[in-house]
């Protein structure tokens, strides 16, 4: 951790992306097209930067807010710093390429900086998709200046295929009660021309060829309502081995509860690409897929079979080493709610907490929310106690959360128990395994909250390193009720222990 360098790629955002934001030229365009003049619009400019794009701090002075600006102009803005990097790294200019070799560092900080660049249109782009997908489904109109961005967003801690469901209710609660039923399973093959890049001409990306590929896919259609009629249908790529990939290319959905699917969502990326794979690239509205020929007319629809089969629209996605995605170096960025350390060590607690033998703790463990048969850990947490006494915790009220080693983390759990500090689990198809918990826990806390003055705290380690670098206040104690259980750090019941 490089002393007051680190801060999450949100604020990395904020240094690299909204310093550069065209704020002037966005107000007086719209300005102008309204019919004021550049003087006119000059002043309306100032008018709406201190009252709608920026907040006023308790000292009197502002700051930007940058939840008026649209994902979209955000993705256009990114877009336009991947080309000035992507320019910046080609060695078609020689003289300048030379700089930057010769210049120690440079070319390895320009790299980083463009795959943490890609992170974050892959990231906004998902989202954005998503609003898009929720509009539609609702069967209303999208607007996609209405889709506002917020820092928040870029939370590298997400799971983004978890956290944005591109599916639909009548489809999930089918599945729930038992009555989603495949209707139609089969495959097709047919030949398809291939465009690629020129081999003759790699550097020039206006000249293609087209190839005859002989393409297989394979339709499941399900019908929902018991009229054996298909009201959602899923497409799968098939691979090299002849199996299918493991997640749909394409679903298809009828949201407007009619005699046609009307909705569909695209992922581009094969599973052997393994980068973006999962997430859809399009949301797509579509017209005229009748329910009692969605077979037919899913293999014949040529903009569908393009999505699926022909070049990818995307550059391929450089892959983002563990933690550079969210590890970036900046200067000290005003970031809602943490702040970070500028002490090399990061945080600390200014309590002790742990008796001579580190022992006086009990366990918990807090589950993801039940999605199969299995459980899965989200966090396996240390509350430490009094050493006389397990019913009186530890000055401070420490809690540490504790993330679990990648091979205990799966939803496989079939059953759990915790006895003393040992814990006991059954994983599906293997042995029990019961063993102290530091067997099952990863070398440190991801996170710690304590109690200090009148505030209680969470310290994060952002970078699998020693240190806590981001810090936040939780809670104000004198405002907290006693009754509040603020030792299970507010993820209520769902959870094991004593």
């Amino acid at each position: 951790m490089k002393k007051g360098l680190i801060g999450l790629l949100m604020g990395g955002l904020a240094v690299t992306l909204f310093s550069c934001m065209p704020y002037k030229e966005t107000v007086m365009d719209i300005a102008k097209k309204r019919g004021y003049t550049e003087e006119q619009a000059e002043v309306i400019y100032h008018g709406v930067l201190v009252n709608e794009m920026m907040v006023k701090n308790e000292d009197g002075t502002r700051k930007i807010n940058y939840n008026w600006i649209s994902t979209k102009r955000i993705l256009e803005q990114i877009e336009s710093t991947k080309d000035d990097l992507d320019g910046f790294l080609s060695y078609k200019n020689k003289g300048f390429a030379k700089i930057v070799d010769d210049f120690p560092g440079m070319r390895e900080s320009l790299e980083k900086s463009r795959r943490v660049a890609q992170f974050i249109e892959d990231t906004l782009r998902s989202h954005h998709l998503y609003s898009k997908f929720k509009g539609l489904k609702a069967g209303s109109y999208y607007d996609e200046e209405s889709d506002k961005f917020d820092l928040k967003l870029l939370d590298p801690r997400q799971d983004l295929e978890k956290s944005l469901s591109f599916t639909s209710k009548y489809v999930e609660e089918a599945k729930k009660q038992g009555t989603l039923d495949l209707v139609e399973n089969f495959r097709l093959e047919f030949d398809y021309k291939e465009k690629n890049p020129d081999p003759n001409h790699p550097e020039d990306t206006n000249k293609f060829i087209f190839e005859n590929k002989r393409k297989a896919i394979v339709v499941k259609i399900f019908d929902s309502n018991g009229d054996n009629i298909g009201d959602y249908a899923e497409l799968f790529r098939i691979k090299e081995n002849n199996s299918l990939e493991s997640k749909p290319a394409l679903k298809m959905f009828n949201t407007l509860n009619n005699e046609t699917l009307n909705l569909a969502i695209i992922d581009e990326d094969c599973e052997k690409d393994s980068n973006g794979y999962g997430m859809p690239d399009f949301v797509e509205t579509i017209y005229g897929i009748q329910k009692d020929q969605i077979a037919l007319q899913i293999s014949s629809n040529e903009k569908l079979m393009g999505r699926l089969f022909g070049s990818s629209t995307k550059s391929k996605k450089p892959v983002v080493k563990q933690n550079e995605a969210f590890i970036v170096e900046a200067g000290k960025v005003n970031i809602p709610e943490y702040e970070f350390s500028e002490n090399s060590e990061g945080w600390k607690i200014p309590l002790e907490y742990r008796d001579k033998k580190e022992g006086n703790y009990t366990l918990k463990i807090k589950f993801v929310e039940a999605n199969g048969k299995g459980k899965q850990i989200e966090y396996i947490l240390k509350e430490w106690h009094n050493p006389n006494s397990e019913t009186i915790p530890v000055r401070g009220r420490v809690i540490e959360y504790y993330k679990v080693k990648p091979e205990f983390s799966k939803n496989n759990i079939l059953n759990i128990s915790i006895l003393d500090k040992k814990i006991s689990m059954d994983l599906e198809g293997e042995l029990t395994k019961t063993a102290f918990d530091n067997f099952f826990l990863q070398e440190q806390p991801t996170a710690i909250e304590y109690t200090f003055g009148n505030n209680r705290f969470r310290i994060i380690d952002l970078d699998n390193k020693p240190g806590y670098e981001a810090r936040k206040i939780i809670a104000d104690v004198n405002k907290t009720s006693s009754n509040n259980n603020s030792r299970r750090g507010g993820y209520g019941d769902d959870y094991l222990g004593r």
